[in-house]
């Protein structure tokens, strides 16, 4: 049986692909950039997106104890589906798809499946090396009616009672486990309720810099009308690394994807009270 809850609390998933550089998309030319667009617009990734970033590179001198830095820019391709809510991100080594919008895992890796076979078609992939692959969950746990975050979580991820005669500003619990398919990342955290309102959805990491980028989120009545002193982004990252980096193989990211799923839907349930589910209405297929 697979459960599921009619108003869940997710707000985005990741999917990550890392592999060794392919030159042809180091390259970008014009012609097989032109290609990888036409199929994008077929899988529904019409708006193609050329985004500018900053980023820092810091080195320490152990001869002068100085650390140097280096401000570079790097150009960034995307394609962004219709409403906002779905995006792809390619570079000469990895491939990522980000979406705020999921009905169901079968779904969400058909998607990224069919987006892989599509750069694999123009660039051949199938002569790299496959180096990881990344699942990845943010759920923003916000109590209903009048119940506090301690009665819809696991209580070992919230303010001890022993801290309870003092407000709540910020919590956080991280764990690293080990896992048959690689390295999972539970970080949760516990947010202070603003005059009734979610001020933060999205980790740090996750926010978006470029404003071209970005993606909507559907809102929920709870984040602007919540009861309870404090609510939750919950952070599930799974990452299988591929031993002996292997050539490219879709029947291996296949068999990953499904591992990687398993293992975080595990915690993810574990995680939740029955108040919690019954809240946010649990229903099992």
């Amino acid at each position: 049986m697979k459960k599921s809850l009619v108003k869940a609390p997710l707000v985005h998933v990741v999917l990550d692909l890392r592999f060794a550089e392919v030159p042809s998309l180091k390259l970008r030319k014009k012609d097989l950039e032109q290609q990888l667009h036409e199929k994008m617009i077929d899988i529904g990734f019409p708006e193609k997106i050329i985004s500018q970033s900053e980023n820092f590179d810091f080195e320490f001198h152990q001869d002068s104890e100085k650390f140097t830095h280096r401000k570079y820019d790097i150009e960034r391709l995307l394609f962004r589906a219709s409403g906002e809510r779905k995006i792809i991100e390619i570079s000469p080594s990895s491939i990522q798809l980000k979406s705020t919008e999921y009905s169901s895992f079968e779904n969400f890796y058909d998607l990224f499946k069919n987006i892989v076979l599509s750069v694999n078609s123009i660039f051949n992939l199938d002569k790299s090396l496959i180096k990881s692959f990344e699942l990845r969950y943010i759920d923003v746990i916000v109590p209903t009616k009048d119940y506090q975050l301690h009665d819809f979580v696991d209580s070992s991820y919230v303010k001890s009672d022993s801290l309870k005669d003092f407000a709540q500003i910020h919590g956080q619990k991280a764990s690293v486990l080990q896992t048959e398919s690689g390295q999972l990342v539970v970080n949760f955290s516990e947010l202070a309720v603003n005059n009734g309102k979610v001020t933060q959805i999205l980790p740090n990491d996750l926010m978006e810099p470029d404003e071209k980028c970005t993606l909507l989120i559907k809102g929920q009545e709870e984040w602007l009308n919540a009861l309870s002193n404090t609510y939750g982004i919950l952070d599930m990252r799974h990452i299988h690394k591929f031993h002996g980096s292997p050539t490219f193989s879709i029947e291996n990211i296949d068999r990953e994807a499904k591992a990687l799923y398993k293992d975080i839907s595990k915690t993810f349930w574990n995680t939740l009270s029955d108040i919690a589910m019954k809240e946010w209405e649990v229903v099992e297929e």
